[in-house]
């Protein structure tokens, strides 16, 4: 069973979006990168478990799933295995989904918690690997985490699911019990995490055996209303580590899968249009009236503003849930499989569960071989589109801030939080000495009235625009500017050199965006980005064209 839908067990045909997390012991993703990424694209869980990972810090997260999902791991390393090779834990949670990991003072279990928020609830969930024949004090430790994140998280559902390596216990049911109970307990791990976990107020929920018999895998979870099917696995099946789906009833799904975002498309502007209406104005009597140079670049804005509503079409962007490489026959076929398991869930018919898993084969198979096809058509077009070639290398390597961070000893999850974090330290470091310069006079004062800006030197600034370039804060992208240059020469002229006999420059100019870039180390620490700031078009030409460029013997 695969996705995020389960039917209405009542008979009707509705389906009940759920919370669904998937969980497989992986045996390695090193070798599977393409297979797993590929594989999850067809599917929409909200939430991936993997456990034996067998991952190193040299690869990347976006390597092994799509954007659609912020990524955790616990790699295995010095602190958590004696042992380089194996092991690793991973949770992928969709970015639909707040999200931020739970920290656990247990340095020594391979383990990795995340709390997802969905509207008035809040979640929380463990991916655990405990090696074979571990030592009863690793079991402890593990435990020790459990009972601290129950103490800190009294309101929080948690689900816990892993690979624990204790083969030995049965499974069984009971009447009037929700969940299995173990028997044939022997040894001392066995007792640690049975007596626990179930004096915790945990079920133990997976009664499914491997090719064996056993049952490695556990799931473990403090709330009602849960479903644990067995389903297909993402990855090669492993035969010891059959893989499942938990769904949680109490936690419908109610968010939107494709989200749509309103924008001023710039290409379709009628731009002959907006000319005409900024050449009507009467700018040197607007600019007259007013009383500074602020004041008249807010006027400038606001006729600007006025026709971009009135000639520049606004279009929406729809977030498709298929990447660019997915082509109709793909497509279809994720639909058409969706529409069979529905089906097969609906009747339980041997013939409709052979036509679902048809349809999945066939889709797998389609969704493999148009990743290759778009990765060699990728190659073959280098020289041709290569600006196609690194907007996909962009999004293998773009590091996106985590929905947590930290910042002089304090964990940050609200994007308040984080902006005035990275504000607070990007101001503590900035320094302004280096733009002293020495040997300039501080006791002299410049003229700049003596100063003029031609008409023609605007004119060659707008020619030269690079209408590639987006907005800055004020929203105007050089596009239009460059489309409509013989309608704005005559503002912009009035402005500068208003600008330069007044001694302003215009507060509007000044104000930029800034945008953190992750430099190395940790995502998650903010000390570890550098700030970029994007200005707005205008501002930007004393650096490009050499507005305001005083001759420094004038300063000497």
């Amino acid at each position: 069973m695969k996705g995020n839908i389960v039917l209405d067990t009542n008979g009707s045909d509705q389906e009940i979006p759920k919370f669904s997390v998937y969980y497989q012991n992986t045996r390695g993703i090193r070798s599977k990168l393409s297979d797993i990424y590929c594989e999850v694209l067809g599917e929409n869980f909200c939430a991936l478990a993997f456990t034996e990972t067998w991952l190193s810090p040299d690869i990347h997260s976006s390597e092994i799933l799509d954007t659609r999902y912020n990524v955790f791991r616990n790699d295995r390393n010095a602190q958590n295995s004696s042992k380089s090779r194996g092991g690793g834990v991973l949770l992928a949670i969709n970015n639909k989904y707040k999200c931020s990991q739970v920290s656990s003072e247990d340095s020594v279990t391979e383990q990795v918690w995340v709390k997802v928020c969905i509207p008035s609830r809040s979640l929380i969930i463990g991916c655990i690997y405990l090696p074979p024949k571990s030592a009863v004090e690793t079991y402890n430790a593990h435990m020790l985490s459990v009972q601290s994140i129950c103490d800190l998280n009294r309101n929080c559902d948690i689900v816990v699911v892993g690979d624990f390596n204790l083969p030995n216990i049965v499974w069984t049911h009971e009447p009037d019990f929700d969940g299995l109970l173990p028997t044939n307990i022997t040894n001392e791990c066995e007792i640690c995490v049975c007596d626990n976990y179930f004096n915790l107020c945990f079920n133990q929920l997976n009664n499914i055996e491997n090719a064996n018999g056993k049952i490695l895998d556990l799931c473990f979870c403090n709330c009602s209303g849960i479903e644990l099917v067995k389903c297909a696995a993402i990855s090669k099946l492993d035969v010891y580590h059959p893989c499942f789906v938990v769904y949680l009833d109490s936690y419908q799904d109610n968010l939107l899968y494709n989200s749509i975002d309103s924008f001023y498309n710039f290409k379709r502007a009628n731009y002959e249009e907006i000319g005409r209406f900024l050449s009507n104005i009467s700018w040197l009597e607007i600019f007259s009236s007013a009383s500074n140079v602020n004041e008249a670049l807010d006027s400038l804005y606001s006729f600007l503003y006025q026709a971009i509503v009135l000639f520049v079409p606004v279009s929406y962007k729809f977030k498709s849930t298929y990447p660019a490489w997915f082509n109709s026959r793909s497509i279809s076929l994720v639909k058409m499989k969706k529409a069979a398991h529905k089906q097969y869930k609906a009747s339980k018919s041997g013939a409709d569960y052979l036509k679902f898993d048809k349809l999945r084969s066939q889709c797998k198979e389609s969704i493999k071989a148009s990743y290759t096809s778009y990765l060699n058509n990728l190659e073959t077009d280098l020289k041709r589109h290569p600006k196609k070639f690194w907007k996909f290398i962009r999004t293998k390597t773009r590091t996106s801030l985590p929905p947590q961070m930290k910042y002089r000893e304090s964990i940050l999850t609200s994007e308040t939080d984080i902006s005035n974090a990275f504000m607070d330290y990007f101001y503590s470091v900035y320094d302004d000495s280096k733009f002293v310069k020495s040997h300039l006079k501080s006791d002299i004062s410049v003229d700049l009235s003596i100063i003029t800006i031609h008409a023609c030197e605007i004119d060659l600034a707008l020619r030269n625009l690079d209408v590639s370039k987006g907005c800055g804060p004020d929203g105007v992208p050089p596009v239009l500017l460059k489309n409509c240059k013989d309608s704005l020469v005559l503002p912009l002229h009035v402005l500068f050199n208003m600008s330069l006999s007044s001694g302003i420059f215009p507060a509007a100019w000044t104000h930029a965006y800034l945008v953190p870039i992750f430099k190395s180390g940790s995502i998650t620490e903010i000390v570890n980005y550098r700030p970029i700031s994007i200005l707005s078009s205008v501002s930007k030409w004393k650096n490009n064209t050499g507005f305001f460029n005083v001759d420094l013997q004038l300063l000497t």
